[in-house]
């Protein structure tokens, strides 16, 4: 009868060793502030973490919405500007940058400039702008050229319709290429 009891309390023992391991795991559970897909794993299982925070573990993407980025010239300064509408169409390029026609180069994304750089590049006279693009069936992807088509705000002086168009390749900035900036 002793030996039963023994077992019986070494069992509630190990019961109570794994609800104590369990609330240790939860209170370690590390939850991302965004949806997405894990990217980059920069700190692995069992390697030793600093309590002072401010440290990256990983890298999350969420392939839904994209930031396409671009350089515009400067003559478009005073036009462009946050909330602006866009219309993003896929570039491929194969390793001899000769353009490869895929299926899903004829798609078209629309999106919204979110960001226009206060700071003008001296050297090429253009700024930066960045656009959040909504990413229909996950076609377009970090690193991919595209050409951008902005809907430009109201201009100072009368200006043509068509007022600027440039398709071209931009090796410092893999994930803009060219502009087809239209007018309203």
């Amino acid at each position: 009868k002793l030996e039963a009891e023994r077992e019986k309390e070494n069992h509630r023992v190990e019961q109570l060793k794994a609800q104590h391991l369990k609330i240790q795991l939860d209170d370690h559970k590390i939850v991302s502030p965004m949806k997405g897909i894990v990217q980059k794993v920069y700190k692995r299982e069992r390697e030793t973490l600093s309590i002072a925070g401010g440290l990256d573990l990983f890298r999350i993407v969420d392939p839904d919405v994209v930031w396409v980025e671009g350089d515009v010239p400067i003559r478009y300064l005073y036009r462009v500007r946050r909330g602006l509408q866009v219309e993003v169409q896929p570039q491929y390029f194969d390793t001899d940058r000769k353009r490869v026609d895929l299926p899903q180069g004829k798609m078209k994304f629309r999106g919204r400039i979110t960001f226009v750089d206060p700071e003008v590049q001296p050297v090429n006279k253009t700024f930066l702008v960045r656009a959040e693009v909504i990413n229909t069936g996950h076609v377009l992807r970090q690193g991919l050229s595209a050409i951008m088509s902005i809907v430009l705000g109201p201009a100072e002086q009368k200006e043509p319709r068509r007022v600027a168009q440039r398709r071209s390749a931009d090796p410092l900035r893999p994930s803009a290429s060219g502009f087809d900036i239209v007018g309203e």
